[in-house]
Order: C-alpha cells, then sequence, then structure tokens
C-alpha cells in the first residue's frame, strides 16, 4: 500500500508540474501574439514592451494560483535579464521569491532558484551587501542537498566567488572558483556532454580572470589556454573573451607576437558572432591598441585607434567612446600627431564627462592628457585651466 501512496503521490505531482509548465507556454505565446504581423518591424511592439505588459497582467491574473504566478514571474525576469534590464528583473524575481517564501517550505529548490538569480542580479547591479545573504544561502542548500546536480554546486561556487571578488575579497573568491572548477572538470570528465565541457571552460576562464587580476600571469595563462582549447571545441560565444583574456596574460608575460596574435584572433571571432557595433570587439580592439603602444608602434596604434573609435560611434553607449577616445588621443600623442591629439582629447573630456561624470578617474586621466597637449603646442592658459579642473 505504501508503495501505491508514493507512486501515487508522485504522479499527481508530475501532472501538476506539467500542467504548470503547459500554463508557461500558452502565457508566453499569448504575450507574444501581441505583436501585429501586418506592421513593420519598426513599428512592432518591442520585446520590451511585450515583457512589460506580460508583468502587467501577471499582477491582475492568477491571483488563486501564487506558485504558477511565481514560475511566470521567474521566467519574466530571465527574459529582462537577457535584455539587460537588470532592475526590472531584479523587481520581478523578488516578487517571485517572496511568492515561494511564503507558500514554500525553507530551503525548497523553487525558493533556492529564486534566491540565485536575485543574488546574480544583484551583483551586476552593484548592489553587493544585498547579494551575499542571498548567494551564500544558495551554496548553504546546495552543499545541504545529498542529491544534489553537481553542476548547480558549481554554479553556487561561482557566483559567490564572483561576488567576492567584486567586494575585493580576492583570497575567498579564488578558492571558490577553484571549487567550482574541480566540480566541473569532474563533471565534464564523466558526462562528455558539451554543456558540461562548455561549463567547465567557463569556470576556466573566471579563474584566469581572477588571476591575471592577482598579477599572477602565469598561473592564468594555465586556466585561459585550457578555457580557449574548450570554446574553440565547440565554437562557443565566449571564445573571443577567452582570446582576449589570454592576450593580456601572455602580454603581462612579455610574448608579445603572441599576445597580438591572440588580440587580433579575438577581434575576427567577436566580428563573426557578434559584429563589430558591439563592446566585445571593442574591448579587443582597445586591448591591441594597447600592445601596439607598449611595443613602440604607434602609427599602428592611431590606425586601429580610429578604427576602433568609428565602431564606438555606432554603439549606444558613450561611456565605451569615452574609453576609446582616450586611447586614440594617447597613441596620437605618442606618434608626435599634436593638434590631432589635443582635438581627440578634448571630444575625450566632454563625452567622459557627461558619461561618466567629472570626477570619474576616467575623465580626470583625459583632462590631465589635455592639459599635456596643450602645453607641449604653446597653448599654456588652455593648458591651465584642464589642470585646474583636475585638480578641483
Amino acid at each position: 500500500i505504501g508503495g501505491l501512496i508514493a507512486r501515487s503521490t508522485e504522479a499527481a505531482r508530475t501532472r501538476r508540474a506539467l500542467a504548470e509548465a503547459e500554463q508557461v507556454r500558452d502565457f508566453m505565446v499569448g504575450l507574444f501574439e501581441g505583436a501585429d504581423p501586418e506592421r513593420k518591424i519598426g513599428e512592432s511592439l518591442t520585446v520590451r514592451e511585450l515583457l512589460d505588459q506580460g508583468t502587467e497582467r501577471l499582477r491582475s491574473e492568477l491571483t488563486g494560483q501564487p506558485l504558477t504566478r511565481a514560475r511566470f514571474l521567474q521566467t519574466l525576469g530571465a527574459m529582462y535579464t537577457k535584455l539587460g534590464e537588470l532592475g526590472l528583473a531584479a523587481e520581478v524575481v523578488r516578487e517571485a521569491l517572496e511568492l515561494r517564501r511564503e507558500h514554500r517550505p525553507p530551503g525548497h529548490p523553487e525558493i533556492v532558484e529564486s534566491e540565485s538569480e536575485l543574488g546574480v542580479i544583484y551583483r551586476r547591479l552593484g548592489r553587493l551587501a544585498e547579494a551575499e545573504p542571498l548567494l551564500r544561502s544558495v551554496l548553504s542548500a546546495r552543499q545541504a542537498d545529498p542529491d544534489v546536480d553537481p553542476e548547480l554546486l558549481a554554479r553556487a561556487f561561482s557566483n559567490l566567488g564572483n561576488l567576492r571578488w567584486s567586494r575585493e575579497r580576492f583570497e575567498e573568491a579564488e578558492a571558490l572558483h577553484r571549487q567550482a572548477l574541480a566540480l566541473r572538470r569532474e563533471n565534464a570528465r564523466r558526462l562528455a556532454t558539451d554543456q558540461a565541457l562548455s561549463d567547465e571552460a567557463i569556470s576556466a576562464n573566471n579563474l584566469g580572470v581572477m588571476l591575471l587580476g592577482r598579477r599572477r600571469y602565469s598561473e592564468a595563462r594555465t586556466a585561459l589556454e585550457r578555457a580557449v582549447v574548450l570554446f574553440r571545441a565547440q565554437d562557443h560565444a565566449l571564445l573571443g573573451s577567452a582570446l582576449n583574456n589570454l592576450g593580456m596574460a601572455e602580454r603581462e608575460l612579455t610574448t608579445w607576437e603572441r599576445a597580438e596574435g591572440l588580440f587580433r584572433e579575438a577581434i575576427e571571432v567577436h566580428e563573426a558572432t557578434v559584429g563589430p557595433a558591439h563592446d566585445r570587439p571593442l574591448r579587443s580592439h582597445r586591448s591591441l591598441i594597447h600592445e601596439l603602444l607598449l611595443r613602440h608602434r604607434f602609427d599602428e596604434a592611431v590606425a586601429e585607434g580610429r578604427q576602433a573609435a568609428a565602431q564606438a560611434e555606432t554603439l549606444d553607449d558613450a561611456g565605451h567612446l569615452a574609453y576609446v577616445l582616450l586611447d586614440l588621443g594617447f597613441a596620437q600623442l605618442r606618434s608626435g600627431r599634436l593638434e590631432d591629439a589635443a582635438a581627440t582629447m578634448a571630444r575625450s573630456v566632454t563625452v567622459s564627462t557627461e558619461a561618466l561624470g567629472a570626477e570619474h578617474p576616467v575623465t580626470l586621466r583625459c583632462r590631465g592628457h589635455l592639459a599635456w597637449v596643450r602645453a607641449k603646442l604653446g597653448q599654456v592658459e588652455d593648458g591651465l585651466a584642464a589642470l585646474e579642473e583636475v585638480d578641483r
């Protein structure tokens, strides 16, 4: 009898889960039917507008099904995150978490899922103190579960490691990322699936970046070489980023030619996957500019800087443009093009002030370079005025 009851209970759970999944599917299909196929693409509802409509609908519907509503909210939060709308993502995932905490026992997998998602969003928003208890709770729950999926445990280590790095607790961050990598490496060895190998590569890349930040370049190179091998085998979207990171390690180890080759390959990979009008290839262009400057190849650095600036102009992100203009101005300065450097630096000051603020370190650095160039050109009063802005 006990066995029959257990099987009956499990069957009921399965039916409920399937019914909830079908509701989620129907809701999302209905949501995207809001776009009129007869209208031009530019006139149709945006994905963001559709998600906003869905969020509003949920606030008035399913009042008698709080857990189903929470599942919808969790799904919408993930979609907002993919759109980069982190503030809205935090709002709906927090609502999902509150519903789940109200209707599920402590430590329930659905609560842990929402805590994990919200903790990561808070970290990305810079709300580090709020992220800390959430991500600690997730790791504790994963460690306490004897049947935990190793990848979920690895992800909990990795997410808390990223947070500790953001809080400048570097030794703790490294230890957490090493634990994540060990779990993922074993998982990849055991399963040998594309997903498991991809997860191992992500952890190897994360650890490599941590070690770069700690100036342990040989160790960073070892981790990043593994990430590149795994990403390359899968033609993974993160291959370009791993190539760029490995190039930075090689540059610090003064293996200049290999570093340059890696930066150039990173640009090619990024442009093939996301196109030139994206911040990823722009970061690799900047890495290459710095490499060329270090090797005193100033004319090439200027040419690369101009190309990067042209691409940065197409992005809706003045912060990236400010950084690229600073690089270009410095390359022009080192190549002896003082008037060009002065014009570029002046624009970098304007863009950086508007995008980052007058007191941002990049803005102050732009002003310092501008003052020096103007002084070299004999524009002493203008140079002094720029320096006074830095001193304020």
